[in-house]
């Protein structure tokens, strides 16, 4: 799987395995740096690990407390 199938697919799939698997699970929390962060990812059907990278557009639902 190319990173543009990845990303048409949505990010959720494994690029190792058949693009239908959906079974994949976080490896921990996601780690930003200035204007990009990256996710660790599992696939729990063939142990595969990659990172997921994302880029940081903006913020939204801001709440501020009392």
């Amino acid at each position: 799987m190319t990173n543009e199938e990845y990303i048409k697919q949505g990010g959720m799939n494994c690029p190792n395995c058949s693009p239908e698997m959906a079974d994949v699970d976080y490896d921990g929390g996601a780690k930003a740096d200035n204007t990009t962060a990256m996710q660790s990812m599992y696939c729990m059907e063939c142990d595969s690990t990659w990172d997921v990278d994302y880029k940081i557009v903006g913020f939204s639902n801001l709440r501020v407390g009392d």
